[in-house]
């Protein structure tokens, strides 16, 4: 068997497959396998239990309109950056990627120390909205699934990132190196200590790391960089979902990772997507 899984379309992208052919009222997922010859085997279980929100921030940052002026919404959004957007979308397209829009950072939520100190506060591993309300009933129920089962966690560049902005964050990592490496010291223990609920308890079949650290014909750090702040979490990651029962670590990362595919697997990666 082969897990086929191709990435869904954007709005814009399935609008215009509707524009060349695609009937309305038809899944697009049925018609690729048509096309290309695949059986898709549709898994039995019929009861499998979303995860809660692993490793959310919590609470989220208030998302409102700042200002609307010549084709534009200066927004923030949930995570705490102020950007700017065309007005042809509005501010819920910034929550989930339903299409392709273009934004310009105007402020960042982590800027100095003081706004480090403060972020920490939304990510505590303690909150029980990070757990299923009944984690026992959960695990029975996922005991003999025959599906996959498993979760997305931003890596350490794609948080830091959201935290504060690609620039700066590239800046930092070369002009306070230490500030760098505190935070993404408490990213990898964070995740590891939500991740320690559910050892023992749940088996999850994979993981999917996202970090999106490459561009068209470079990684977006050196891989000196990736050793000193980004590997750490890989490999602590990796050793205890393997440990749980975990067989799938998967980096996700566009771009050319011709650089970072050996560091992948020094870390315990064993897959990525997409292939570019």
């Amino acid at each position: 068997k082969i897990y086929f899984s191709p990435g869904g379309p954007r709005e814009s992208t399935l609008k215009r497959w509707h524009a060349e052919g695609l009937p309305e009222n038809v899944n697009w997922m049925d018609v690729l396998h048509e096309k290309i010859g695949l059986k898709m085997e549709k898994p039995a279980d019929r009861e499998i239990p979303a995860l809660p929100d692993l490793f959310g921030m919590m609470p989220h940052f208030e998302e409102k309109v700042l200002e609307h002026k010549n084709g534009h919404y200066i927004v923030q959004d949930i995570h705490g950056a102020v950007v700017e957007i065309s007005d042809q979308f509005d501010v819920t397209y910034l929550r989930s990627a339903k299409d392709f829009v273009t934004r310009s950072w105007l402020k960042v939520p982590v800027e100095n120390r003081n706004d480090w100190e403060e972020m920490k506060k939304r990510y505590d591993p303690a909150r029980p909205e990070r757990y299923p309300a009944d984690m026992e009933r959960t695990a029975s129920l996922l005991k003999d699934r025959d599906s996959l089962y498993g979760f997305g966690v931003s890596g350490i560049f794609w948080k830091l990132r959201d935290w504060c902005g690609v620039e700066n964050l590239c800046i930092l990592m070369a002009t306070d190196p230490d500030f760098v490496a505190e935070m993404a010291d408490f990213w990898k223990n964070f995740v590891l200590r939500v991740l320690e609920k559910y050892r023992n308890k749940i088996a999850f079949d994979y993981v999917i790391i996202n970090e999106d650290m490459a561009y068209k014909e470079k990684a977006m750090i050196s891989p000196a960089m990736v050793r000193r702040f980004v590997q750490p979490a890989w490999t602590a990651w990796a050793k205890l979902l393997k440990e749980s029962g975990c067989r799938g670590i998967v980096l996700d990362s566009d771009g050319y990772i011709g650089e970072l595919i050996p560091l992948w697997i020094e870390a315990g990666i064993n897959a990525c997507i997409p292939i570019e």
